[in-house]
């Protein structure tokens, strides 16, 4: 098992903790748990901290390369690394020999002493000996045994924790949740809000002023007295262009957070598709499972059929073929199992491999009345009426068509307060450095500058913020056209889809249950034949199949149904 570089520290802290605990219980024994030290080693303590914190580091050339990767070998051989420079060597063989004998004069032990190291760090490229049952272990390497299995057990809680391939089980509002907090697209999406909203204090700005500093030198200033100058400058916007400004980019921002939240109902939608994808995928998948396992049981039938002289050998190979053609069906199961897990990951941000549990139970048992993807199909429904009236009201892609109106008004009252000319107010300080005798003058000036409006008077402006209005106005009209057709269609193709679901609920699927299961009683005592018997299963079958194509087809026209409306609905 190898360790990701994350949980070195957590068994570092861990290691570390040990030692001291042993030497503390070595220590109250009469023995230290510390090798003694000479010129050419280091502590165990030091060895274990550079074994254990040490990332990898580029190798220069001057000491010997430490990689944490090297650890779990470190550990569990015995060999000496090769010592490029030829320092003293720092070998494992000494720190297990330490921790677990009082001796330092005894012959060293191998790394078998301690099989809890086999159970800690073994992977297929470690080949690790079984430990000697002959040689007793000591306290200490007991004690030392018990506090590594801890360490493994908090790092083998973390793994599970952070495991990406983890199993999610998700009912449809969990993917919903999910999906909301973080698809990519709708992340995309929250960054334009906040590029509008910037957009609001860009609007509400106020011109800065300006100040100006004019000093010169040379005869020009000091003989023929031309004035020295310090001024002040100011822009003031007439015609209320600040606050049109400002209405304007409250009406964009209003606009970004309806086609924020028209993207969000979107990906709304493409949940619930794809969620009722995945269980009719997973559905079908079973229902394959069970059809294999129908087919082995005539396949049994017809050997036994046949070792009794019952039944010629053909219908045992038919039995046999018509089972070996289910194969290609499960591989097709499996793999729209996979598409549709990869499709609903998309959407709810998670990586393509993970592991998705549908815990709706309304795809695999038929006996649930009502759940998030089957619906009840005796309760009632709202009229098309309301529902005519809700899209009206509540469809956001006609409200975004209402509000781009507005904005395009609010640029023509601003591009018609732009007719009006700033007004850039000036004033100053005047002073002369003449040379004496002659006397210094000071005054004060104020001044104002304004363009006059005579070749261009905003004309382009206005006709474009009028245009927009023309254009919004045809939109919001092709958008109420829409909508009508929209919730027509999907209403109709919701009543076919649960009028489907109720026949099969109510007589399809439990008639081809019971029918299934009398021919194959009938073919196992001899009244029928295989032909019929593989005839009825595989009419259950389509049946089963039909059942979930049509909850699909319900889930689809729902979603769409709700997108027409522009809300969530509820029946």
């Amino acid at each position: 098992m190898r360790m990701q570089p994350k949980y070195y520290w957590i068994l570092n802290l861990l290691i570390l903790s040990l030692l001291a605990s042993c030497g503390q219980q070595q220590k109250t024994n009469g023995v230290s748990s510390v090798p003694p030290k000479d010129a050419g080693s280091q502590s165990t303590l030091d060895f274990l901290n550079n074994l254990v914190t040490s990332s990898p580091q580029p190798n220069t050339g001057n000491q010997p390369q430490q990689n944490v990767q090297v650890f779990p070998n470190a550990l569990v051989t015995s060999s000496p690394q090769p010592n490029a420079l030829n320092q003293p060597q720092q070998n494992t063989q000494g720190f297990l020999n330490a921790l677990g004998n009082s001796n330092t004069e005894q012959p060293q032990k191998n790394s078998q002493n301690f099989p809890v190291f086999q159970t800690l760090f073994q992977s297929p490229g470690i080949q690790l000996s079984q430990p000697n049952p002959q040689q007793p272990q000591t306290q200490n390497q007991n004690f030392l045994n018990e506090r590594i299995l801890s360490a493994q057990t908090v790092l083998e809680a973390a793994n599970i924790q952070t495991n990406p391939n983890s199993t999610l089980r998700l009912s449809l509002k969990d993917t919903f949740e999910r999906a909301n907090a973080r698809n990519p697209q709708l992340l995309a999406a929250q960054r334009n809000l906040k590029i509008s909203a910037a957009g609001i204090t860009i609007a509400g700005a106020t011109p800065n002023p300006q100040i100006s500093l004019q000093y010169g030198f040379g005869s020009v200033y000091t003989k023929a007295g031309n004035p020295q100058q310090l001024g002040i400058n100011q822009t003031v916007e007439l015609a209320g262009k600040r606050s049109k400004r400002l209405s304007l980019a409250k009406s964009q921002y209003e606009l970004a957070i309806l086609q924020y939240n028209s993207t969000r109902f979107d990906i709304h939608g493409q949940v619930r598709r794809a969620y009722a994808e995945l269980a009719a995928a997973i559905a079908s998948d079973r229902s394959q499972e069970e059809q294999v396992q129908l087919l082995q049981r005539l396949v049994y039938i017809a050997r036994k059929r046949f070792e009794a002289g019952a039944a010629p050998e053909a219908e045992l190979l038919q039995a046999q073929l018509v089972l070996n053609q289910t194969e290609p069906q499960l591989r097709q199961a499996q793999g729209r199992i996979r598409q549709a897990r990869i499709q609903l990951n998309a959407l709810m941000g998670d990586s393509p491999a993970q592991n998705i549990e549908i815990t709706d139970p309304g795809m695999f048992n038929v006996a649930v009345k009502q759940t998030a993807l089957v619906p009840m199909t005796n309760a009632q429904i709202p009229t098309i009426q309301s529902l005519l009236a809700q899209g009206y009201e509540q469809r956001l892609d006609f409200k975004s068509a209402q509000q781009q109106i507005e904005v395009g008004q609010r640029q023509l009252r601003l591009a018609r307060a732009q007719r009006t000319p700033d007004l850039q107010l000036s004033g100053g300080y005047q002073f002369t450095t003449v040379d004496a005798p002659n006397p210094n003058t000071n005054g004060v000036f104020f001044g104002a500058t304004v363009n006059l409006p005579i070749f261009y008077r905003q004309q382009g402006e206005v006709a474009q913020a009028q245009a927009t209005i023309e254009q919004s106005t045809e939109q919001q009209n092709v958008v109420r056209a829409q909508i009508a057709v929209d919730v027509r269609s999907a209403y109709e193709a919701l009543l076919i889809a649960r009028e489907k679901i109720r026949k099969y609920q109510s007589r399809l699927l439990p008639d081809s249950r019971e029918v299934l299961a009398l021919a194959e009683e009938s073919y196992q005592v001899g009244k029928t034949n295989l032909a019929s018997a593989i005839a009825v299963e595989q009419a259950d079958q389509q049946n089963r199949s039909a059942y979930v194509d049509a909850v699909t087809a319900y889930q689809s026209a729902y979603a769409d149904l709700e997108k027409a409306v522009g809300t969530p609905l509820s029946f």
